[in-house]
């Protein structure tokens, strides 16, 4: 079954966060701690998650006492696609999409090939088509 993992959920979580409290407090970064203790995240997890965001430019990070996350980008212009591609890596429905699958055995024989792979670009175009806004 194709399921999003805890990790991305608990990225869009955070990320609908950090919008919610900007809004209260605009321009004030929020810390990794408040998130996780707000929203019952565990800490080290949620950092990594923060951390993987912040790498493929949704968010951007700020160090020091005020530091913390804020989202690099209006809502609006965040796609679902782009969170989980941040935290999972491309989404495959079918292992033979991905670059591991590229030795598939069956691959010479295999008769859903087509198939699969439009159902693989609608699942994409979905998602890019889902903004953080939206969620």
């Amino acid at each position: 079954m194709l399921r999003l993992t805890k990790k991305t959920e608990y990225g869009i979580i955070a990320m609908k966060y950090i919008i919610s409290r900007d809004e209260q407090v605009r321009g004030t970064p929020v810390s990794a701690t408040e998130i996780a203790r707000k929203l019952h995240i565990p800490r080290g997890i949620l950092g990594k998650v923060l951390q993987q965001l912040a790498k493929q430019g949704l968010i951007d990070s700020y160090q020091g006492v005020t530091g913390g996350y804020a989202l690099a980008k209006a809502p609006r212009d965040i796609t679902l696609n782009e969170i989980v591609n941040a935290i999972e890596g491309p989404v495959s429905v079918v292992e033979c999409i991905t670059d591991e699958g590229e030795e598939c055995s069956l691959l010479e024989f295999c008769n859903i090939q087509s198939p699969i792979l439009a159902i693989q670009q609608n699942l994409t175009d979905y998602f890019k088509n889902i903004s953080l806004a939206d969620l």
